[in-house]
């Protein structure tokens, strides 16, 4: 049987006074491979009680069957998807005489800060996020770790 058939099938039945689940329990047995499942049904039920009484299936747009059809190779071929070119955009990073000192000093920090506390420098130390990276070490932090 085909939809439009199990769907005439099923309006008859309601209005006969079967509930759903009555219905989809003998045609299940009669059909075990091919009815509708049962919330098929709640919904044709409710389609049915709003006086929607279309036998045949709706076509609904959504995703086109295929995507590679004439006019959009001739639309993309002509260009009509315009992304802008990224690297115009690209502005090389250049570091001043300063910047580089400053970072020279955190490197030369961070090192001493690994040899004063070896392998706990990592864990206990540092805050990293992202590609930040911070160095903790407060006086309420050393109180806790005291007591």
């Amino acid at each position: 049987m085909e939809t439009p058939d199990f769907r005439s099938y099923f309006l008859i039945q309601i209005k006969l006074a079967r509930t759903v689940n009555e219905i989809h329990r003998d045609t299940l047995s009669t059909f075990p491979d091919s009815f509708p499942g049962l919330s098929t049904l709640q919904r044709w039920h409710t389609e049915f009680d709003k006086g929607v009484f279309a036998l045949e299936k709706k076509t609904r747009p959504g995703r086109p069957q295929e995507t590679r059809t004439e006019e959009n190779v001739a639309r993309a071929s002509d260009g009509g998807c315009r992304a802008p070119n990224l690297l115009s955009v690209l502005v090389p990073h250049q570091l001043s005489e300063a910047n580089k000192t400053q970072r020279v000093k955190c490197c030369q920090d961070l090192l001493k800060l690994f040899q004063h506390h070896g392998k706990d420098f990592l864990g206990s130390h540092l805050l990293v996020q992202d590609e930040s990276w911070f160095y903790w070490d407060s006086a309420e932090r050393r109180q806790v770790g005291r007591s």
